[in-house]
């Protein structure tokens, strides 16, 4: 509240005046920190060694030019992000929204990667765009209230493009809305209750909502499928895996942030009750990314590169190639398609 009478005033860097800068925080910090923050420290650096081996793990297996084993390495990378930033955190409690703005923004990235690594995967495994199977699109997330009047659509290159924008606008969105927030913490106008910050929540939303959609579509598709199963593959799964991390990671902040504004976490030193609220948000997410991280890594599996290995070379294509694009269905050829 003190806060935001300063922003009403329209000068916000008064508010800080006479109370104790980032680095004067750790002079006189709450009991519990330096214990925890030698806790986060070494899980930290056990998400980083975990990480380290499945990446070598996942170099030893795949084809090269079908950039699965990279796209594979670029989702696990959430785990280390996540928990290096929430690492930062607990020693800059006050650069949340930078810090949210990198890792939210490379949640965006992986779930275009996933998206693309799912479209390759289905297309080795020999599910084609040709529009004579049709596709329900009255699904969760976002039209499952539709279901009686929507029909169903066949599954064409149309369709697959439209899916695959789907999940690309949710990282622009994604992007855009926290550089937004970056930009009004830089201009002192940083308020999460303005109309311009609450719009851009209810659009984040939607985006999201669009983008989980097109997910769950080509997922149906592709187990709808009688001539192969995906679900050996887990592909549902390895995408809680992602969520699940985020889900824990915002569940924890809203919960300690709203028990801090009910004065129930007290400030304790130089730190206020926001600051070591999001001071045990870090740590908890640190703390959680570790089992997602091991759970992921028993999903997402090396071994899981050797059917398109297999498929492709039964159908005589060199996997050895840099010039085959796999997304591209005029130019590569499509396991049992006879």
């Amino acid at each position: 509240n003190e806060y935001k009478s300063y922003l009403r005033m329209g000068n916000c860097t008064k508010f800080y005046e006479g109370k104790p800068a980032v680095t004067e925080l750790l002079k006189d910090p709450p009991p519990e920190y330096w214990y925890i923050t030698g806790i986060a420290i070494v899980i930290a650096i056990c998400v980083q060694l975990l990480w380290r081996k499945e990446v070598k793990n996942h170099k030893a297996w795949g084809v090269k030019n079908l950039h699965l084993k990279t796209k594979t390495i670029i989702v696990l990378g959430l785990y280390p992000i996540f928990s290096f930033t929430s690492l930062l955190g607990m020693f800059y409690t006050r650069g949340s929204v930078f810090l949210e703005f990198v890792h939210n923004t490379y949640e965006g990235v992986c779930c275009v990667v996933f998206m693309t690594a799912l479209m390759t995967h289905l297309m080795l495994l020999g599910y084609t765009w040709d529009g004579e199977t049709p596709v329900t699109i009255a699904t969760p997330p976002f039209l499952c209230c539709f279901r009686r009047w929507l029909p169903q659509v066949p599954n064409t290159r149309l369709l697959k493009s439209f899916l695959m924008a789907s999940v690309t606008q949710l990282a622009f969105t994604q992007f855009v809305v926290e550089l937004l927030r970056v930009l009004y913490v830089f201009e002192c106008k940083y308020d999460p209750d303005s109309a311009e910050l609450l719009t851009s929540d209810i659009v984040l939303l939607v985006s999201f909502l669009l983008g989980m959609w097109g997910i769950i579509i080509t997922l149906r598709a592709g187990l709808s499928t009688p001539t192969f199963n995906l679900k050996s593959y887990s592909y549902a799964r390895k995408f809680l895996c992602i969520k699940a991390l985020i889900f824990m990671s915002k569940t924890i902040y809203k919960l300690l942030v709203f028990l801090a504004s009910k004065d129930v976490i007290h400030g304790v030193g130089n730190f206020g009750g926001y600051e070591r609220a999001r001071l045990w948000g870090n740590f908890l997410t640190i703390l959680v990314s570790l089992p997602v991280l091991f759970w992921a890594s028993r999903l997402y599996r090396a071994s899981d590169y050797e059917l398109p290995r297999r498929a492709l070379d039964e159908l005589g294509v060199n996997t050895e190639a840099s010039d085959v694009n796999i997304l591209d269905d005029s130019a590569t050829p499509r396991p049992y398609e006879e």
